[in-house]
């Protein structure tokens, strides 16, 4: 049915109208629908403040923060109990300290850096959680491997953690010598956490196991430093079960039994682990007292005996069980005193050898070379004995009982 004029243009204007009414409720269904969208923005960033505001990240929530103050001389005054409430890095910063070629040394930049490093090791670990959980099978279903195989992985791969290349080359077997001694010692940060928190990020097995258990230690995790013939490793407690050795020297890690440390690097005795002298969980006391056996090698390196001397007597005083000091008593009293250790007589130390015999054994450091790769220890150069005159003419017998006493375990 055909409309007329006057009906077409009456339904012209109702069409027309109808579409202004839309487009003029538009910008208020705009307006409207933004409104909304920053309603919810606003009701879910304050759902996820109140959420996170009480997150603190790992260094935070340190006990053991960096002691201001704190000296090497503070440290050797502290109890047992007060030295498990010391951060274990920073008890091997401060054994580095003074050393030569330390000058320039920044602790509280090296312990800020560390605490970095553990908040990105404690995201990437609660960020890959599912992974273990999703398929435990691929860790042999051991939380300890996933978690520290996320520790060091981070740190080798995120942060560039590896062993001296500088080093590998001294690591050949049956290789001794001074090139091999001055390789190590020569830098102290080859055997301290200065080298590998530096922008070389180069370590040894005398510094990554410390590295490793520091963090560790800062994350909650029950590790300790333990020692095999020449050699340190990370040790994760479980008390009531067996405990787990990680090997973290080289790239990647693996965890190990005691079986297979008894035999590397070097075979240890029956009689050696009776004595308690390998493969214990060491306490903090007796890590210090590895601390103090290192700073004592490096400081004989450079021609310090009186220094050495100091730092050997403490590391046998807070470490007993361990035998490597002995040699480096004796060797520190040679270079002090040559002409009159020469002629004095034989003086026992605790070991039962008499000084002479273990001047002439090799001063080993626990730990300095890679994985796989066989020991690079030295045996200690023979000193280079200065003009009689500059030593004092007291009697031999004298210098060697003052050695003697100071070596002797608790006293």
């Amino acid at each position: 049915m055909s409309l007329t004029r006057r009906e077409r243009r009456e339904k012209v204007r109702r069409d027309t109208g109808t579409q202004t009414q839309v487009w003029r409720q538009l910008p208020k269904r705009l307006v409207s629908l933004t409104m909304a969208v920053l309603v919810a923005s606003a009701i879910t960033f304050a759902v996820m403040r109140y959420y996170y505001s009480g997150f603190v990240p790992p260094s935070a929530q340190r006990v053991t923060t960096v002691h201001d103050g704190l000296t090497l001389g503070r440290l050797l005054e502290m109890t047992p109990w007060e030295l498990e409430r010391v951060d274990l890095a920073e008890m091997n910063l401060l054994c580095a300290k003074g050393l030569p070629g330390m000058a320039d040394f920044d602790m509280k930049a090296s312990l800020a850096l560390l605490a970095q490093w553990t908040d990105r090791v404690d995201t990437e670990t609660r960020r890959n959680w599912h992974r273990y959980k999703d398929n435990p099978a691929e860790y042999h279903h051991s939380e300890i491997e996933y978690r520290m195989g996320m520790l060091v992985t981070v740190l080798q791969q995120d942060f560039g953690v590896h062993y001296n290349p500088d080093l590998i080359s001294f690591s050949q077997p049956g290789q001794r010598g001074p090139e091999i001694e001055k390789a190590f010692y020569g830098n102290p940060g080859n055997v301290f956490l200065t080298e590998i928190l530096s922008a070389r990020r180069a370590g040894t097995c005398a510094s990554m196991p410390v590295l490793y258990a520091a963090v560790a230690r800062r994350l909650g995790y029950p590790v300790t430093l333990s020692n095999a013939k020449e050699h340190l490793f990370v040790r994760w407690n479980r008390p009531g079960l067996s405990h787990v050795n990680i090997e973290g020297a080289g790239r990647g890690f693996t965890m190990r039994g005691d079986d297979d440390f008894k035999k590397w690097p070097y075979t240890i005795t029956d009689t050696e682990l009776q004595a308690g002298q390998y493969l214990q969980s060491l306490t903090p006391s007796e890590e210090l007292g590895v601390f103090l056996f290192t700073r004592g090698g490096v400081l004989l390196h450079h021609h310090q005996p009186a220094g050495a001397l100091e730092a050997f007597a403490q590391a046998a005083r807070l470490w007993p069980k361990g035998r490597e000091w002995r040699a480096g008593i004796a060797l520190a009293a040679m270079q002090l005193a040559p002409r009159e250790f020469q002629m004095a007589q034989p003086i026992n130390l605790p070991s039962g050898n008499p000084v002479h015999a273990e001047a002439g054994r090799t001063l080993q450091p626990p730990g300095l070379f890679a994985p796989n790769v066989p020991s690079p220890f030295s045996q200690m150069p023979s000193p280079s004995l200065p003009q009689p005159a500059t030593f004092p003419s007291s009697p031999a017998l004298r210098e060697m009982e003052f050695i003697n006493q100071l070596s002797r375990p608790n006293r």
